[in-house]
């Protein structure tokens, strides 16, 4: 059996990390470190804004970004995969929870926690049963497509905070967020519109210009201290306190009935196939020769 072969049936350590662990260099440590630091200080907006996204109490995005990052460090095999809070995962999510929840922000959070269970379980299994292959019949017009709608519906859903009013109803939907935006927005509030419009362009310039420069963070950081100026202070919605620490772990407190409603959401994932990504993008299988992640970092580019 080929080399390449044998490293696509899973052979050698386990866990994976021991593959690239054993031939680890001291010389690459600072380089990790820095891309370590890169990663950490994205995924903070980063997961935080996806939690919101997905209407869970931004906390849950750190938590969900750190449990992912250590986990895929141990039992990940490529590093190429994007291990983190994504969009379309947290637009799923809303999507399935919210008509179960009733409104009951704790019962929200224990079946989207439930939900993610179920999704890693099927994820799993699918794994075992080599089901990676489908991929090839999914279409590339296909793909975009999904992506494409989801970014719609993702952008129409934050044009509520960019405006500074409240939407009627829990929307998931494109047409049915728009539908409950269109009466609000005699209340639009034009501070808030200023900063978000800025925030927007502050991006984007970064990007253009500047690129090297961490830019989300940059502006995440200018925002805040211009929401704590005096003069504006108590007029723009903020985050508000967030917990520090970590919590106890433990199982959610659900039923049965609930595991069996927010099983039908598990099958909403994109990633449910190994070989599609968060983004809906194939994934490179993992390189034949022992290597280890550089935690979203292609150092072979």
């Amino acid at each position: 059996m080929s080399e390449t072969a044998t490293a696509r049936r899973g052979s050698g350590p386990f866990p994976p990390f021991l593959r690239w662990a054993r031939g680890y260099r001291r010389a690459t440590f600072g380089a990790d470190v820095r891309a370590g630091l890169a990663v950490a200080v994205l995924l903070i907006p980063q997961g935080m804004a996806y939690a919101a996204l997905a209407g869970m109490p931004p906390i849950t995005g750190l938590y969900a970004a750190m449990v992912s990052l250590v986990v895929y460090a141990v039992l990940g095999t490529s590093n190429h995969a994007s291990v983190a809070p994504v969009a379309i995962d947290s637009l799923l999510i809303a999507a399935a929870v919210a008509p179960l929840a009733g409104g009951d922000q704790t019962r929200y959070v224990a079946l989207a926690g439930l939900l993610a269970l179920l999704s890693g379980g099927l994820q799993i299994g699918a794994g075992l049963l080599r089901l990676g292959t489908l991929v090839s019949f999914l279409s590339v017009p296909v793909i975009s497509g999904f992506t494409s709608a989801a970014a719609l519906t993702i952008a129409a859903s934050q044009f509520k905070d960019l405006l500074g009013v409240s939407a009627s109803g829990t929307s998931t939907t494109l047409v049915d967020t728009v539908r409950g935006l269109l009466p609000r927005l005699g209340d639009t509030r034009l501070l808030t519109v200023a900063v978000g419009v800025g925030v927007i362009v502050a991006l984007v310039l970064v990007r253009r210009f500047v690129p090297r420069l961490p830019g989300p963070l940059l502006v995440v950081a200018a925002a805040a201290v211009v929401a704590a100026l005096p003069g504006l202070r108590g007029a723009l919605d903020i985050l508000g306190e967030v917990p520090p620490g970590l919590p106890s772990p433990g199982l959610p407190a659900l039923n049965w009935t609930d595991a069996r409603a927010a099983a039908g959401g598990s099958g909403h994932r994109i990633d449910l196939l190994p070989g599609v990504d968060q983004h809906g993008e194939r994934v490179r299988p993992a390189h034949p020769e022992p290597h280890r992640p550089h935690h979203g970092v292609d150092r072979r580019r």
